[in-house]
């Protein structure tokens, strides 16, 4: 019986990379690609500079006063709940806006109790919306993101266990 020799690396064995594992034969997914990981990590880097910088020149204070944002929410009266629900929404559907300060503006301004009520229900509502997105539109990029073969791997689970998952 013909082994084939694996592939040598000077004087030891090739070391597996992600592919051997995953893709085994695709091309690399569009979301592990270096240029597109390392065009990603410059970009947040350089929105962490013009951010220290900014607030620099400008003066910004890292001092915390609920005081003017709560009287700025309370200016919308009864709507103030309802657009800050759309915006915790959004900011689910929209990965890039981050949810954590969206929280912590919630807790300033209504309290721990109701800020984390209304912060429920717009994380509802955002996943609500993101799944009926990616019902619509996602099942044909995924592939490309990810991989044929992790995709179809997803796909084995959401058929197996799917309502588990998302339960």
């Amino acid at each position: 019986m013909n082994v084939p020799e694996p592939e040598k690396r000077g004087r030891g064995l090739r070391r597996p990379s992600l592919d051997d594992f995953i893709f085994e034969g695709e091309a690399t997914p569009l979301l592990f690609r270096k240029r597109v990981i390392l065009t990603m990590t410059g970009a947040l880097v350089a929105l962490i500079v013009a951010y220290a910088v900014t607030s620099s020149l400008l003066g910004f204070s890292t001092e915390v006063n609920a005081g003017p944002l709560r009287d700025w929410v309370e200016g919308f009266g009864a709507w103030a709940p309802a657009f800050f629900i759309l915006l915790m929404a959004l900011s689910v559907l929209i990965a890039p806006i981050p949810n954590a300060p969206i929280f912590a503006a919630a807790g300033l301004v209504w309290g721990s109790i109701m800020g984390t009520v209304y912060s429920l229900l717009g994380l509802l509502l955002g996943s609500a919306m993101a799944f009926y997105v990616a019902r619509w539109t996602g099942r044909r990029y995924v592939g490309r993101l990810i991989g044929a073969k992790a995709a179809g791997r997803l796909d084995d689970v959401a058929e197996t266990i799917g309502g588990r998952v998302i339960f």
